[in-house]
């Protein structure tokens, strides 16, 4: 049989002390490690079968494990597939024998290699027995060698994220990203990340408007350095650490390559390989030191067989070469600049005038922070770009920032010299040539732009070569088919100088609307304007206002818009101020005859008018009273008052509000607020009015109990009090509840600030609700009668679980809680009860201790003091969220504790055999317990006792026990074998702190 039919080698089976023949064709232990096996073969094969690199071979695996089980439905079948297996499986093990032993003897630590690396690559057990089994007579084993082991250079977890971006940049000839956004850069490492983000977003920004790959490609790259690598600084310590990775193993494998001949790494050439490695790591922003280096290089070559044996004594510091602090390229010891990068070494502190290296953090002699030093360097480099640009103010005040963090600083004169030269050169041609392309003038702009790149070649900006190319185009190609006055317009909205539009568009003159009609509301404070729509086509409308007088011209008044439609709502009128509307029409740059309306005067009414019923009285408040207006207030019990004089007034009227007491209970009163304005000639224009209602009632009860438990499925329990007079709405915001228990809301006022909370009813005052996300939101309790709520308890709730429990410990009477401080936190509040996990931080009845940083930092934990002993302990740890009024918890982490074990459990299985033969056909788990205990599961496999909760077979489930007694569950049929061992797991690790689970005295965990 082929290795790759093989299917104890194909499913990972084989295990050379147990062929799985089993007692029968059928039996059921083996068959059911078969089907596992299948089924996780066929998991890992289906998700392969979609990386491209790996799909030929997972399609053709899946493929052969169809025949799987048939082919090994047999215990003969079973006894010659394993056969099979371990020859091919002893064969490739002598081959990697014969390699080590090539020397005389072999290490234990490399048949512990041959073992490893065999039973990872084959999904199977080769212990070091079999490989020891199989060395050659004479061939001697000694112990592990001692001496220096090295450092393993270990794969980032950002590799997986940016190794994909090689292929990617590789087209283009790109080493990285830093080389693509800037290549010749030799100051990488000393740029801040802000700056190669300004970078990618710049370069992104300037790509061509075109779809191609090369385009697809970029866009894609400068996403990755936008929003991934150069995010912020933590994200782009990843990319380094990637990138120092990549660089450091290239330079190992290249001593794979260099001692291929010779069989060695001799002192020299490892003392090169040292010096590349401790380079490479610091151009890469990820600087080590020497020591490191030389760790990985002897890692290496022990992993890789080479011999290689560093010096005993290190080399003296004062003769090796240093690092640049500006661009981390090797240095002669007492170099005054780089040779790559040609900045100075040492740098002359600006307070005292003592040289520093320049990546000191501060003056050795005076103190002074040196951090500022790499920030103004890049600032001045950054000036130079944007100079090139033409951008010169932002190059002025990008080096005043620098000379401000470093003052003195030698390359900031340099750039502003270069700077002025520039601006004189050019001339005001770049303030030209913006405003050209602002306006559309580009056949100006690009006489403007051609005249500036002869007298700054350096000069280039693609992106503005393209716009201004691309309009003309498109107003040259508009302008030459021949379409009739939308041609010449279409050609005017590319490029508006573009010859010959003037004469063009000159022989068809807008035409001017018939009429405008304006409607002013003074309810809603606006004013809807329409109009005729004009005779002419590919127009646009110029609606303007004037105040006290109609609009002259397009010029006289205040422009509102330039539209296609013929309607438009004026939202920023005055309070009983006379206007005039006007529409001018518009064809490219011509424009019709002035239509204007009558003239209107909108007279506001008060607005956000809310009514609050209570016992025999109605108040209704409003958002004040409006320019010079005077208040009128009227009421009716059958309709609303229609203007003033229709009802009775009501006399206890403010600028705010009006109380209206004294009223029948359980009666409808309608009421009207009318504004009214006084005129020029005294006589006074009332506003439309606005309206309302109310029911004067007693109010009902608030619901003064709330308690919301976040659920294992991400759901929450709500109970509440139910409350008397009224019903119990909820409702649920992420904004700051700025209402208190008590306060008296309309209902639809309640509704603008928070949204309904759908409850499924699990009884009279209990439920369950759903929220959208793991956001922080408050839930709002209100008692609701005659569309007034009375606000009452309010949780915070959140599936979002901030912090973590690692651990409980006894200390004496006391138990210590650890965790890690979570982030964006600066208090966490631990509570506890003895009956079940509290429902929130703030939950009455519950004990809690509330501490922050500082007094975390002391223990690293939460001591709590003065438990009893014997008594089963909830925990849960809450971060608190935000701070002040906005302030709450995250979700809970829970955990139980107890001095002593709360309760105790044994357990047995009764097996039931067939009579005369021995065969088992039945089984019952029995558990003994003195308390609740949590849910559980049984396990068992052939020949030795399962250890972990995952390991074995899993026979059954068991689900909580509530109460203590004799417990019997019946087992599966055909579960249970001969020859197996089994044992009961809590599924919970954490429920062994406060349970004793055990085996039944006097009985086995073999079943037999």
């Amino acid at each position: 049989m082929a290795q790759e039919t093989n299917y104890y080698l194909l499913l990972g089976l084989f295990n050379p002390n147990d062929d799985l023949a089993g007692t029968a064709d059928d039996d059921p232990a083996v068959m059911s490690r078969i089907d596992k096996a299948i089924s996780d073969r066929q998991r890992d094969w289906s998700k392969d079968s979609r990386n491209p690199r790996l799909a030929s071979e997972a399609n053709y695996k899946l493929d052969l494990v169809k025949h799987a089980k048939q082919s090994l439905d047999t215990q003969d079948k079973r006894r010659a597939a394993f056969a099979e297996a371990r020859a091919a499986l002893e064969k490739e093990v002598r081959g990697r024998v014969k390699v080590y032993a090539a020397k005389g003897y072999m290490l234990s630590g490399e048949i512990k290699k041959i073992s490893e690396q065999i039973s990872k690559k084959r999904h199977c057990t080769i212990d070091e027995n079999m490989v020891k089994a199989l060395i050659p007579a004479g061939v001697e084993i000694k112990a592990q060698e001692d001496g220096p082991k090295g450092t393993e250079l270990v794969k980032p977890k950002s590799f997986a994220k940016y190794s994909g971006s090689e292929a990617r940049m590789k087209p283009y000839g790109y080493a990285n990203l830093y080389d693509m956004l800037d290549h010749g850069n030799t100051k990488v490492k000393s740029t801040p990340t802000s700056v190669w983000q300004s970078k990618a977003k710049a370069a992104k920004q300037a790509l061509p408007h075109k779809s191609d790959t090369k385009v697809s490609d970029h866009e894609k790259m400068y996403n990755l350095c936008i929003g991934t690598a150069f995010k912020d600084d933590a994200a782009r310590a990843e990319y380094d650490e990637y990138l120092a990775y990549k660089t450091l193993i290239s330079i190992l494998e290249e001593v794979k390559e260099a001692t291929s001949v010779i069989g060695k790494l001799q002192s020299g050439p490892a003392e090169q390989y040292i010096d590349r490695l401790y380079e490479a790591a610091a151009k890469s922003g990820k600087p080590i030191s020497r020591d490191q280096a030389a760790g990985y290089l002897l890692w290496y070559c022990g992993k890789n067989s080479i011999p290689y044996m560093p010096p005993a004594a290190p080399a003296d510091p004062s003769t090796q070469r240093q690092l640049c602090p500006w661009c981390g390229a090797l240095v002669a010891p007492n170099a005054v600049a780089c040779s790559s990068c040609g900045e100075k070494i040492l740098v002359r502190c600006p307070k005292c005038n003592e040289n520093n290296r320049a990546d000191v953090h501060y003056c050795g002699k005076c103190g002074y922070d040196y951090t500022n030093l790499t920030r103004a360097s890049s600032m001045c480099d950054e000036a130079k770009s944007l100079a090139g640009a033409l951008r010169f103010d932002d190059a002025d005040q990008m080096v005043a920032q620098a000379e401000t963090l470093w003052p003195g600083l030698s390359s900031a004169a340099s750039v502003k010299q270069a700077i002025a030269q520039q601006r004189t050169l050019i001339g005001p041609a770049a303030t030209q040539l913006s405003e050209a392309v602002d306006n559309l003038n580009l056949v100006a702009a690009g006489k403007l732009y051609d005249d500036i790149k002869r007298r700054s070649p350096r000069f280039d900006n693609p992106q503005l070569r393209e716009t201004i190319d691309a309009g003309i185009a498109h107003a040259k190609t508009a302008m030459e088919s021949g379409g009739g006055i939308a041609k010449v317009l279409e050609a005017y909205k590319a490029c508006h100088d573009y010859p010959g539009l003037a004469a063009a568009l000159a022989t068809n003159p807008p035409k001017a609307v018939s009429s405008v009609m304006v409607r002013a509301d003074g309810a809603t404070h606006r004013a809807f304007v329409s109009w005729t729509a004009s005779d002419s086509t590919d127009i646009s409308y110029v609606l303007l206002r004037k105040r006290g007088g109609r609009p002259l011209d397009e010029h006289d008044g205040d422009m509102l818009t330039e539209t296609a439609a013929t309607s438009y709502v004026d939202e920023s009128i005055g309070c009983a101020e006379p206007y005039c509307y006007a529409v001018v029409v518009k064809l490219g740059p011509l424009s019709s005859t002035v239509t204007a309306s009558e003239p209107v005067i909108a007279y506001f009414d008060v607005t956000d008018a809310k009514v609050s019923p209570s016992q025999s009285t109605i108040q209704i408040t409003w958002g004040g009273v409006p320019g010079t207006g005077i208040l009128e207030a009227w009421r009716r019990t059958d309709h609303a008052p229609q203007h003033p004089g229709d009802g009775e007034r009501v006399s206890n009227v403010v600028s705010s509000g009006l109380l209206d007491q004294n009223l029948k209970n359980n009666v409808p009163y309608y009421y009207t607020i009318f504004v009214g304005y006084k005129g020029l000639d005294g006589k006074i224009a009332y506003s439309q009015g606005v309206s309302c209602e109310g029911i004067p009632a007693s109010p009902p009860e608030p619901i003064d109990f709330l308690m919301a438990q976040l659920q294992p499925d991400g759901s929450f329990t709500l109970e509440w009090e139910v409350p008397e007079g009224g019903d119990a709405r909820f409702y649920y915001t992420t904004g700051t509840v700025t209402l208190r228990e008590g306060d008296v809301a309309a209902e639809q006022e309640l509704e603008s600030v928070s949204m309904p909370l759908q409850i499924q009813a699990t009884g009279e005052d209990s439920g369950t609700f759903s929220l959208p996300d793991d956001s922080i939101y408050h839930i709002i309790s209100a008692t609701v009668k005659n569309g007034q709520a009375v606000i009452g308890a309010c949780a915070t709730v959140s599936s979002k679980r901030a912090v973590e429990i690692k651990d409980i410990a006894a200390s004496g009477a006391s138990a210590t809680v650890m965790f890690d401080w979570p982030q964006e936190s600066d208090r966490v509040l631990l509570a506890w009860r003895t009956d079940r996990y509290p429902a929130s931080a703030e939950e009455r009845g519950t004990a809690t201790k509330s501490v922050n940083k500082k007094t975390y930092d002391l223990r690293k934990a939460i001591v709590v003091e003065g438990l009893q002993p014997r008594v089963t302990y909830y925990f849960s740890l809450f971060a608190r969220l935000g701070s002040g009024d906005s302030a709450s918890y995250s979700a809970g982490s829970n955990r139980t504790f107890s001095f002593g074990k709360a309760t105790q459990a044994t357990y047995r299985i009764e097996v039931k055999k067939a009579f005369g033969f021995g065969k088992i056909t039945g089984g019952t788990l029995v558990v003994e317990s003195s308390g609740p205990l949590p849910e559980m599961e049984l396990r068992a496999q052939m020949s030795a006792l399962p250890v972990f909760v995952t390991q074995g077979l899993l026979i059954a489930s068991v689900p909580p026990i509530a109460e203590a007694g004799t417990h019997r569950i019946a087992l599966p049929h055909g579960s249970l074998n001969k020859g197996m061992y089994y044992k009961l797991f809590f599924k919970d690790a954490n429920a062994y702190q406060t349970s004793t689970l055990v085996q039944a005295t006097g009985t086995t965990p073999e079943i037999g």
